[in-house]
């Protein structure tokens, strides 16, 4: 039997999110071989054993400064580069939900709006019953994508300080979150998980 036009659209859907996956792993592989390669150095300059010492006892040996710099710059790096995917992925989902929104609305009073993207569109395709999402049914995902949101506009609009007490428990609540020096961190499992939720709850909105 052929498949519906919307079940193609399903599947092309989740076809296109499968991007953000490859994007991911093939950004945690980059990282995860330059870290080893660092590691790998030190072994091998440990086994070699011929290391200069200074007078200080609290220095490194000279010969472990240039890869301890690298590791010290590549988890810095690791951090910013996962800030930038997740952002990249809700600003994905508010994106999607305002094409679905304009490309459905055939009465064009929709408006794209300019702040709290994420609730007053849905609010809309609710609305206008062009979704069968309701905030009731899926109460637990929709406070966890709000959450989300939070964050993004945290790493965007204030270097990702939390000042939200709400926020600060979501970080403290989450694996793959942490804070540090009062700035989040992200982990690999926290990007992967965040891509599962955005295409389950985007699938939920326009295909369910």
């Amino acid at each position: 039997m052929p498949k519906s036009f919307v079940e193609l659209n399903k599947v092309f859907f989740e076809a296109e999110f499968d991007i953000y996956f490859k994007y991911l792993d093939s950004m945690e592989a980059f990282i995860s071989t330059e870290i080893t390669h660092h590691k790998n150095s030190l072994g091998e300059i440990e086994r070699k054993g011929e290391l200069t010492f200074s007078d200080d006892p609290g220095q490194m040996p000279t010969e472990f400064e240039y890869d301890y710099y690298h590791l010290d710059i590549l988890d810095q790096f690791a951090n910013i580069m996962r800030r930038s995917y997740f952002v990249s992925l809700y600003s994905s989902v508010e994106t999607t939900l305002i094409d679905y929104a304009t490309y459905r609305d055939q009465r064009s009073c929709f408006t794209p709006p300019r702040q709290d993207v994420l609730m007053k569109t849905i609010t809309f395709l609710i609305d206008s019953n062009l979704t069968q999402f309701s905030f009731s049914k899926s109460n637990a995902q929709w406070q966890t994508i709000r959450n989300l949101g939070r964050l993004r506009n945290t790493i965007v609009h204030n270097d990702g300080r939390p000042k939200d007490k709400e926020l600060v428990r979501f970080i403290n609540s989450t694996n793959g979150l942490s804070l540090s020096s009062a700035w989040v961190e992200l982990d690999y499992s926290f990007c992967t998980e965040a891509t599962k939720l955005s295409l389950s709850f985007l699938t939920s909105v326009l295909f369910d």
